[in-house]
């Protein structure tokens, strides 16, 4: 079994045939594990295969990268995870005050993690979460004098998620970075776009494995290491496939 790990970080799992022809392995799967290359069923015609593919379909799955062996896993398991999403860049934000109109507005967070918010200036906003931006605007609002302390209030809400990018290595059939949440400039119609709120399904651990084209015959499903920040944590993703619990953080 291999572990998969996802660094900074819907598993759409088909029903099987009723009649399933198991593949003819050309190694023993018990010494030689499993192999890249697809095996042909009975009654198909086989394509020639060239020498790179051939060595890969023999080599066994690659360990986690060298970076991450070695390394403790911080205590807790998934549930650790279980914090407010943060803001990334892209994010588009709306900010809402009470007789604030010369501060309100919709606002995206800049690539360098900013918002520029009239008055105020530039405001870190990326990897932190609304409610610690909504207290950093009404501090700053009763500093610059524009309100009187215990009057200022800031209300954030996020319209729409931005698409990010993580890197997925380990017993998937595709490794590498891969963009969740992405969408189509027209995804969405005038009445979505007028509502305030957004949820961000698709920057989910279990879509950025989707997004790696799956999980191998291999994978230790029961393991998978998310790292965040520098910390590690190991998630249980089989409920995917059995129908039971899934503790499946969004990714930042």
């Amino acid at each position: 079994m291999r572990n998969l790990s996802l660094v900074t970080a819907l598993f759409a799992v088909s029903a099987c045939a009723s009649s399933f022809e198991r593949p003819s392995n050309a190694v023993d799967m018990d010494t030689s594990g499993y192999q890249a290359q697809r095996q042909y069923l009975s009654g198909t015609t086989e394509m020639e295969l060239g020498l790179d593919t051939r060595v890969r379909n023999g080599a066994r799955c690659g360990d986690l990268d060298l970076a991450m062996v070695g390394q403790p896993l911080d205590a807790g398991l998934g549930a650790a995870f279980e914090e407010p999403q943060l803001l990334s860049p892209g994010d588009l934000i709306r900010i809402e005050m009470p007789h604030g109109e010369g501060f309100e507005g919709d606002y995206v967070v800049s690539p360098n993690g900013y918002v520029k918010v009239p008055h105020l200036g530039e405001l870190p906003a990326a990897g932190s979460t609304l409610t610690h931006l909504e207290n950093v605007i009404a501090r700053l609002l009763v500093e610059g004098g524009y309100f009187k302390a215990g009057f200022a209030q800031a209300d954030i809400s996020v319209l729409q998620w931005a698409p990010i990018q993580v890197s997925v290595s380990g017993a998937v059939f595709q490794s590498g970075d891969v963009i969740l949440n992405q969408r189509q400039a027209d995804a969405d119609p005038s009445e979505r776009l007028a509502a305030s709120g957004d949820i961000a399904i698709q920057r989910s651990l279990s879509s950025a494995l989707y997004s790696a084209a799956g999980v191998r015959p291999d994978a230790d499903v029961r393991n998978v290491v998310l790292v965040r920040a520098g910390k590690r944590r190991v998630f249980d993703m089989t409920g995917i496939f059995d129908g039971g619990p899934v503790d499946d953080p969004l990714l930042v």
